[in-house]
């Protein structure tokens, strides 16, 4: 068994049909991987977005005693809505990238045959 991420070399010598077939596999794994990649940024921008509008700006800054918790010299709201989303984020997109994301071979250029008018 491959290990995911390693590229195949290609033949040069495969028909123009195999190629065709080979370009549409790449473009839905292209599209596979964007799916994923917005997903996975949807679900933190909705997070930062709403944990920081609930708990950053719903507090009455005027009042006495209004003072925010304090976590590791942040106020909590920062830490729970930015922060740890952030860590996580990155966390997440370099798990996919390191294991998910494969090097595609995208072909020669230079040997691909070009299209005729």
């Amino acid at each position: 068994m491959e290990p995911i991420g390693v590229a195949k070399p290609r033949d040069e010598g495969t028909p123009r049909a195999n190629r065709i077939s080979n370009s549409k596999e790449l473009l839905d794994h292209s599209l596979s991987e964007m799916r994923w990649i917005i997903s996975v940024w949807g679900v933190f921008f909705v997070w930062v977005i709403g944990y920081c509008r609930l708990f950053g700006y719903a507090r009455p800054v005027d009042e006495p005693g209004s003072e925010p918790a304090i976590q590791f010299g942040m106020p909590a709201w920062v830490v729970w809505g930015v922060l740890v989303p952030w860590l996580l984020a990155a966390a997440v997109s370099s798990w996919f990238a390191i294991f998910h994301m494969a090097n595609d071979p995208l072909g020669n250029p230079t040997t691909d045959e070009q299209p005729s008018d």
